[in-house]
């Protein structure tokens, strides 16, 4: 059975606290969940209480995505702090992937040395690292890095999805966990359920490897009602 479930980041526009997103998760019968820190702050300011690690035992698959605002993963002082954090949080949770944005690296050999669970993201339209299939093979073919697949993320640089085909085609057994949204005219990162391309995504979803899946669409109100209906489609588009 795949492990499917939400970024605490779907929610980051509300005023819920990380255990109130969390208990909600579990709730709705979610095995999967990642924890998002936007930026340093947002990491620096996470606690795990007991209360927080006592209720992430119920879910089968955890990862980290760590800060991509205003950073250059490299050996400096920024950079040293998160991954003190990060490896401070591995050390007490079994963290299974650490998603990275490939444009944020400045020193790739750097991450490799720290023999950490990084995942290299495909990234959205708006860049120009991270995004191709080119590119992801230079990544696998000289480093030991792993990858999360962004289906939204490839359809913004391709509405045919031939791009997705190709990432999928480059990084096959190296993805340890997808990302899954769509969009409409006017918003991207909306929950699958709710998107004008939902039926493009899902075919794509369709012939993925079979890992873990982490919903990115953000909701702003009826959290419960809205998270249980994007599980629900997700899980039926399998």
């Amino acid at each position: 059975m795949t492990d499917i479930g939400f970024t605490t980041g779907c929610l980051y526009k509300t005023k819920l606290s990380y255990f109130e997103i969390i208990f909600l998760y579990k709730k709705i019968g979610t095995t999967a969940i990642e924890l998002s820190f936007g930026s340093l702050e947002e990491l620096d300011n996470f606690s795990l209480s007991s209360d927080i690690e006592k209720l992430l035992q119920h879910f089968s698959y955890i990862s980290i995505h760590i800060p991509w605002i205003e950073i250059n993963y490299d050996i400096n002082l920024k950079s040293e702090k998160i991954i003190g954090k990060i490896k401070s949080l591995c050390e007490q949770l079994p963290i299974k992937g650490i998603v990275v944005h490939p444009n944020c690296i400045g020193n790739f050999e750097y991450l490799e040395s720290l023999k950490l669970p990084f995942l290299l993201e495909n990234l959205n339209k708006g860049h120009l690292e991270g995004i191709s299939s080119e590119q992801f093979k230079k990544f696998r073919d000289n480093f030991e890095f792993d990858f999360v697949f962004d289906l939204q993320h490839a359809f913004e640089h391709d509405q045919t999805m031939n791009v997705a085909k190709e990432l999928l085609g480059v990084m096959k057994d190296k993805i340890k966990h997808i990302h899954i949204s769509g969009q409409n005219n006017s918003t991207r990162h909306l929950s699958v359920v709710n998107s004008d391309n939902q039926k493009k995504i899902t075919q794509i979803l369709k012939i993925c490897p079979k890992v873990p899946i982490i919903c990115e669409g953000i909701m702003l109100n009826n959290f419960e009602r809205r998270a249980t209906e994007e599980l629900n489609f997700i899980k039926e588009n399998l």
